[in-house]
């Protein structure tokens, strides 16, 4: 059966209303997912993996190369300490010796001693900087790791939006198409419920005579 004009309408117009809806949720999620990957990207991803391996094995802190170097800068620093002291020593026996003074096995003794003691007071320093550039390097890694997770925990928060926004746009365009559908199909049984109610006469039969529709027929 051929449909009317406003028939027609009512359908093209619920099916652009319905396509919008699709459109605007499909949008909102595309939209969604690049946000959550300017939050948390395959790089954040990464380097999060990296730190929680890290974090199972214990490995926490410095790296070799990191370490490295901190040694490097301490027994610099060490090897410095113990020339002054050498110094100093050389210079206070230069000192005694200018004043006539004859520099005995004790005064060796007492000066190796005192560079003995010093060395091991440097390297006791640098091991606790060191125990300390390690503390600080796992507490920035730990921090760094609740940052991560934090950006992850926010990045599904807004995908979860945006599919929650293609569902609405779904919906709304199923409610769309519905309404149309109820629309067009009320009028179509309306129509038909009153033919089929009305009576018509199709013939006439001996003895009876037809007044009009309304009163049906008379005999």
């Amino acid at each position: 059966m051929p449909i009317g004009l406003a028939t027609a309408a009512i359908i093209g117009a619920s099916a652009l209303g319905a396509g919008a809806q699709i459109g605007g949720g499909i949008a909102q999620r595309r939209a969604a997912k690049k946000a959550a990957e300017q939050v948390f990207g395959e790089q954040e991803e990464a380097e999060l993996r990296r730190l929680e391996r890290l974090q199972r094995e214990g490995a926490l802190g410095l790296n070799e190369r990191e370490r490295a170097t901190v040694e490097a800068e301490l027994a610099a620093a060490r090897g410095g300490l113990a020339r002054s002291q050498a110094e100093e020593a050389l210079r206070g026996q230069a000192a005694g010796q200018a004043l006539g003074r004859a520099v005995t096995g004790r005064d060796v003794f007492l000066r190796q001693q005192a560079l003995q003691a010093g060395a091991q007071q440097a390297q006791a320093e640098a091991a606790g900087i060191l125990r300390q550039r390690e503390a600080e390097a796992r507490a920035e890694q730990r921090g760094r790791m609740a940052t991560l997770e934090a950006q992850r925990a926010q990045a599904a928060s807004i995908r979860m939006g945006g599919t929650a926004a293609l569902a609405q746009g779904i919906a709304g365009a199923a409610g769309t198409i519905s309404s149309a559908a109820t629309s067009v199909a009320a009028p179509v049984a309306s129509k038909e419920l009153e033919s089929a109610l009305t009576v018509k006469p199709t013939q006439e039969l001996p003895g009876v005579t037809p007044v009009t529709e309304a009163e049906g027929w008379k005999v």
